[in-house]
This record gives C-alpha cells, structure tokens and sequence, in this order.
C-alpha cells in the first residue's frame, strides 16, 4: 500500500513541477541570491563527492589538485596502504580548507572526535593511561 502511494505522490509533483516550472526556478534564484552561503557548502560537497565532473587538470575551490591526478596510495595519519582502494579528501567543516587524504576509519575517527584537537588530544591521553603509558603501543 505505501509504494502505490508514494508512486502517486511522486506522480502527482512530476505533474506540479511540469505546470509550474518556471516560477519554481524563480522562487530557486531568489533563494539562491538571498543565501550564497547555504549553497557554496552545497557546491563544494557536490565536487568532493562527484570527483568525475572536475576536469583533471583543473584547480578545485579547494586550493588542490582534481582528485583521482595525484591521490597516494597511503592514509596521512595511520600510514596505511590503500593498494588502489580509494582514499577519502578531507577537509575542515568550518573553513572548508582542504587538509589531506584519509583512510576510511581515520576520516570517520576525526568526524566522531569532533574535528577537535583538543578532544583528540585528551583521547591520546586517556590511551597512554590505559596502556601504561607506552608510547606508540598498539591493541
């Protein structure tokens, strides 16, 4: 029942959007004159996740080479080596300023860690403890 549904609905905005096209897309640019803002993050995302649509020569918006022209095989921060799986570009959430290539796990730990040196740095310290204060100790 909910599929039928949804396929009227999305049947139903289809038919809106074809009726409407126009003042839709004014309402749009209005937006998008009112709020640059909301849409640079948008346009930056959009070029991080969808390398392919970025010439390979070209700069991107943020101040580094097209992914995919010069990705390493290693993660900046674990030194581990990908062997041709891709690696993720990281950037920083506030100033969108683009810091380097990540593995997965260590993308995602900085995400969790709040991108917060501080929190990372108390996260160090609260593992020396637990290990008996080792240096470079791992599992």
């Amino acid at each position: 029942m909910g599929k039928k549904l949804d396929t009227v609905k999305r049947k139903y905005y289809r038919e809106y959007y074809q009726k409407n096209k126009e003042k839709i897309r004014a309402r749009q640019r209005a937006d998008r004159a009112a709020h640059p803002d909301r849409y640079r993050g948008y346009a930056i995302m959009h070029r991080i996740r969808h390398p392919e649509k970025i010439r390979r020569n070209a700069l991107t918006s943020l101040g580094r080479p097209a992914p995919l022209y010069d990705e390493p095989r290693y993660c900046e921060i674990c030194g581990d080596d990908r062997g041709g799986k891709h690696l993720h570009s990281d950037h920083c959430h506030t100033t969108n300023v683009w810091r380097g290539w990540l593995c997965g796990p260590c993308n995602r730990g900085l995400g969790l860690l709040k991108d917060n040196t501080v929190v990372l740095l108390n996260a160090v310290e609260y593992l020396r403890k637990a290990d008996g204060n080792k240096i470079g100790s791992s599992h």
